[in-house]
């Protein structure tokens, strides 16, 4: 076999296209990901000191690592260097360019500069001021807002912020637009930027489904196929004049949906399952004594995911007022008397992002509607959401109005 030079094109070539890592562990582990670093490193340092291919003999995994990562023929260690060049300048644009790449590019970060005393001053006003003064703030400090890697750590911090208080437009407009291309393909930042545009004052459903479905990792799989069938819900409810007829095909398909991901996993999970009796419940009023729904047991479902709700209840943040929310609700649809009361205590003890309670309301505000534009029936159940729907729309005019003071 012949000299090559081929990693040392590589480099070369991944910086040309504006790409820089910190450590040779980095720029391997995009090469090889399926590779440990520490069982071949003394062979990647050698190959990179002197660029000989024969230091690499006794490690064909990693040749034909490389040539999977970046689609080679193996006649590529043979070729000479002006061919290899050609070659690679191809292989790394066209890598580039992919909708899915082979290499996880995310690991190649621009060394970001450490939060400005003003940069952080502004985020400590913004968590403490009323949200109808977080744009005034947004519109003097426009020059935060740019594609620049010296706001980068700021938008990071910020991001969470904005998105704590519900401030989809500024996110939209402002934040997400104004991260690099390495933080924007983060799972969080992904979640985030779906879930604002689903809350947008003019929603963007579609776009929202879009993003979601470039998510591919499977601790996040459950509650993104949940979220994707979600926006498709709202999608379907927001663009079309439905008839009776139209609305029940809908609600088939959508509880068909959150039943597939809800079986589809080793611990039954509340998040698609709360979802799911929403819809059959709102089937079960809508079309009485309808076949379509009366294989879905809600006590059944609800006792399968108990465990789950169990688990979220033990931690602390988001998943805590989740879980605890959540089997309030499937009180709620269940018709338990008595849950206004204990959602008060909720809200009172836990006291939960404005967020949070915003979108519990969302998704009682928008059974009810469908439950009075297409039923006739007076249903008892309909006082108990009523009642819940009056104390969050309280708490959260409680909470804004105690920031505004």
């Amino acid at each position: 076999m012949t000299n090559t030079q081929l990693i040392q094109h590589i480099r070369y070539e991944l910086k040309e296209q504006g790409f820089v890592w910190k450590r040779e562990k980095e720029l391997f582990e995009m090469l090889i990901p399926n590779e440990e670093w520490n069982k071949y490193k003394t062979s990647w340092s050698n190959w990179k000191k002197t660029d000989k291919y024969r230091y690499l003999t006794k490690s064909p995994n990693i040749l034909r690592a490389i040539e999977k990562t970046l689609k080679f023929d193996s006649s590529i260690w043979s070729e000479s260097d002006n061919v290899q060049k050609e070659i690679i300048n191809k292989a790394i644009k066209e890598f580039l360019d992919e909708d899915k790449p082979h290499i996880d590019i995310s690991i190649l970060i621009p060394d970001e500069p450490l939060l400005t005393k003003k940069q952080a001053n502004i985020l400590k006003i913004i968590e403490e001021v009323a949200k109808i003064d977080i744009e005034e703030i947004v519109t003097q400090n426009s020059e935060l807002f740019v594609l620049n890697r010296t706001n980068q750590k700021f938008l990071l911090e910020l991001i969470p912020l904005l998105y704590s208080r519900g401030c989809y437009s500024l996110l939209h407009e402002k934040a997400f637009p104004s991260l690099l291309v390495h933080h924007q393909d983060k799972i969080e930042i992904k979640i985030k930027r779906a879930n604002t545009l689903a809350n947008l004052s003019n929603p963007d459903y579609i776009g929202a489904m879009q993003i979601l479905n470039t998510i591919d990792n499977d601790t996040y799989r459950t509650d993104i196929q949940t979220t994707i069938i979600s926006n498709f819900r709202r999608n379907s409810f927001n663009n079309i004049t439905l008839s009776q007829d139209d609305l029940k095909k809908v609600l088939r398909s959508i509880i068909e949906y959150y039943y597939g991901v809800y079986l589809n996993q080793k611990l039954y999970h509340y998040y698609p399952a709360i979802n799911l009796a929403y819809m059959v419940k709102l089937f079960d009023i809508i079309f009485q004594n309808n076949k379509n729904v009366e294989d879905y047991d809600l006590e059944k479902i609800y006792k399968e995911v108990l465990p789950s709700i169990s688990n979220d209840k033990k931690e602390e943040g988001d998943n805590h007022y989740y879980a605890i929310i959540t089997e309030l609700e499937f009180h709620l649809i269940l018709n338990v008397s008595g849950i206004d009361r204990k959602i008060e205590t909720l809200l009172d003890n836990e006291k939960p992002e404005i967020f949070l309670v915003e979108r519990t309301l969302k998704q009682m505000k928008w059974f009810i509607d469908v439950v009075e534009k297409f039923s006739t029936n007076k249903i008892a159940l309909l006082k108990g959401f009523q009642e819940v729907i009056k104390l969050l729309e309280d708490y959260i005019y409680c909470m804004e109005e105690n920031l505004l003071v």
